[in-house]
């Protein structure tokens, strides 16, 4: 699950070590002192720990509920629009696919009664032939 959570944010990740790194030229072109860089860097890098915290418990509790759908019963709680809007989409294909298979299933009752039906007309002629053959005046028509 860390490994979705990195995708996710990768350019969160990526956004900062960018910035760290021209923060660490610039301190080092202009001959300004590491120690000030080093404190700042602890700084801001304590706060993109707690937020990256914060977003990791966020993104745990999203994709723990995208999981337990299936559990539950009712509507998700999503609070991003993004996941609603993903939500909603979800459910509008999956109202699609139920009326295709409801499509499908009365199809199949339908070509079952119809070989059903057929089956039982031809078993007429068929067992009148067979009788009349079992007689022997089956000859006697032709």
């Amino acid at each position: 699950m860390i490994f979705k959570f990195f995708r996710q944010y990768q350019l969160w990740f990526s956004l900062y070590l960018a910035l760290v790194a021209t923060f660490l030229v610039t301190f080092w072109l202009y001959r300004l002192p590491m120690m000030i860089f080093l404190n700042s860097l602890l700084f801001s890098g304590t706060i993109f720990l707690l937020v990256m915290l914060y977003a990791f418990f966020c993104f745990w509790k999203t994709l723990r509920d995208i999981q337990d759908l299936d559990n539950r019963s009712g509507q998700a709680q999503f609070s991003r629009p993004l996941e609603q809007a993903f939500w909603d989409k979800h459910n509008q294909t999956l109202d699609t696919l139920y009326k295709e298979q409801e499509v499908i299933y009365q199809e199949t009752d339908h070509l079952k009664n119809l070989v059903k039906m057929w089956s039982h007309q031809i078993k007429v002629p068929l067992a009148s032939l067979d009788l009349m053959a079992q007689t022997g005046s089956l000859w006697n028509i032709i």
